[in-house]
């Protein structure tokens, strides 16, 4: 899967007109719940091409994401089309975790953009789950349901068995098992 995030100023509008311009026919609306983030699909290329828009409240971010045969072309239409945010991004969003807005912002484009992880992501990450804000804690369990870098099952485990909080703990016990589940022994 192929993504890209969109700038906070890139329209509906925008996306509309991008749409035109390259001959995307939108194929399906999916209103948006607690469980999934509201979509809008696409077909590209002829029909080809899956591209799907995502408007996802967890991480903050607008994005298009697509897979498949023809994603990098579609990927690179998207990126010439709307203003989309760079591939290392989230650092100047992650500069300060004080500002819980600006860390899910941040953490929402790391994990959408960054693959594989690369030694400064997972050091953000890290700070993010170790962070004595449980918000920001929480924030980073969610980003890492996203993109569950196996460098981070330790980090995860500590926070199971030590964070002062217990809605933390419940969290990342349930995403440990959902994303990092142990296997069964042989009977």
């Amino acid at each position: 899967m192929i993504r890209a995030v969109l700038h906070t100023e890139v329209s509906r509008d925008d996306i509309d007109d991008a749409a035109l311009r390259c001959g995307w026919q939108l194929t399906n609306i999916i209103t948006g719940s607690a469980q999934q983030p509201a979509q809008m699909m696409y077909a590209a290329r002829e029909g080809r091409t899956p591209l799907y828009l995502v408007e996802d409240a967890r991480l903050d971010a607008l994005y298009f994401a697509s897979q498949g045969e023809g994603a990098d072309e579609v990927m690179a239409q998207v990126q010439e089309q709307l203003h989309c945010c760079a591939a290392d991004a989230h650092h100047q969003w992650l500069n300060n975790f004080d500002d819980v807005k600006r860390v899910r912002r941040g953490l929402g484009i790391m994990v959408l953009q960054v693959s594989p992880p690369d030694d400064a992501a997972l050091k953000l990450m890290e700070q993010a789950l170790t962070h004595p804000n449980e918000q920001v804690r929480t924030l980073a369990l969610t980003a890492v349901s996203y993109a569950p870098w196996s460098a981070l099952r330790p980090t995860i485990e500590t926070l199971i068995k030590n964070d002062p909080n217990t809605a933390v703990r419940a969290a990342a016990t349930q995403l440990l098992t959902a994303l990092f589940p142990t296997p069964t022994s042989a009977r």
